[in-house]
């Protein structure tokens, strides 16, 4: 199952997103997330993330040849699931919003990151 979304960076130095699952509005990716993001915006675009910029996601519960990097499931709590990022070593906090929209917690997500549409320019 593939959940494509595009994440845009908040002054605050969170990300949030919009989507029609349960009519989602400007759920935030943070508790680590954030940094996460923050560097493969970076890598992405050789600067750093200002607010207004957007940053599309493809998370994929299946296996993908050509991705970005693999979340491994750590463990997870009333509050959301702990994954590790396979590239960063950094710990991603997904909120129950995923666990919702799979319908499960998966054990491995594959992640792809590129532009939603035409980066800002600073």
């Amino acid at each position: 199952m593939k959940l494509s979304i595009l994440a845009q960076k908040r002054a605050d130095s969170l990300w949030h997103f919009d989507h029609e699952h349960h009519n989602t509005k400007e759920e935030l990716l943070c508790n680590g997330t954030e940094l996460v993001l923050d560097h493969f915006f970076t890598l992405r675009s050789g600067r750093e993330a200002f607010p207004g910029d957007i940053l599309r996601i493809d998370l994929n519960t299946e296996y993908v040849e050509i991705c970005d990097t693999v979340l491994k499931f750590q463990f997870t709590d009333e509050y959301g699931t702990v994954y590790i990022d396979n590239l960063t070593q950094m710990k991603v906090w997904l909120c129950p919003w995923l666990q919702g929209y799979f319908g499960y917690k998966p054990d491995r997500i594959w992640i792809t990151t590129g532009w939603g549409f035409s980066m800002m320019t600073k």
